[in-house]
């Protein structure tokens, strides 16, 4: 009798987790079918940056890519079509003349710049480069998110579009 119980209880539990993997297959199949309006790079050694944006900029239909150095970000610029780069300026060090480089790769890609702290001369270097933004952490995530929302909007007409997807910057 004891065994009817336990034999029913994993015929239902074996049933149960097969549903679940067709629901995820389904869940995946319509996740590779999303065609993407707008691509955002964001190039830094840790997650911290895609973590906090990432509900912001899923939910805006927005395709993240990530990277954690310099060679993947170059690797991913020439693969495939980015309207904004967010880079953590950790990874060009004192020499700016990556962003030469990437301006070359994608002539209207808008290039966000992402600092723990700053120096007038430092933030004078690195703006001459023709970025979009210069972003301090320390004034906090929903300043990156207007100037990713704008760098979007620029990025929308710079290709001839029009940016609908950030008509809500406030969450």
């Amino acid at each position: 009798m004891m065994f009817r119980a336990i034999e029913k209880t994993a015929i239902y539990g074996l049933s149960s987790y097969n549903s679940r993997i067709k629901t995820l297959e389904i869940n995946l199949e319509e996740l590779s079918n999303i065609n993407y309006k707008y691509t955002l790079l964001i190039a830094e050694p840790t997650e911290m940056l895609i973590s906090e944006l990432y509900k912001f900029l899923s939910d805006r239909g927005v395709n993240i890519v990530q990277t954690r150095n310099l060679k993947d970000t170059l690797l991913i610029l020439q693969k495939q079509r980015v309207d904004v780069l967010v880079i953590n300026i950790s990874l060009l060090g004192q020499d700016f003349a990556f962003i030469s480089i990437i301006k070359g790769i994608e002539e209207g890609l808008q290039i966000i710049v992402c600092a723990e702290t700053n120096t007038p001369e430092f933030e004078s270097s690195i703006r001459q480069q023709g970025i979009f933004f210069y972003h301090l952490k320390s004034f906090g995530i929903q300043d990156l998110k207007i100037a990713i929302s704008n760098a979007i909007e620029k990025a929308s007409k710079y290709s001839g579009g029009s940016s609908d997807v950030f008509s809500d910057q406030n969450q």
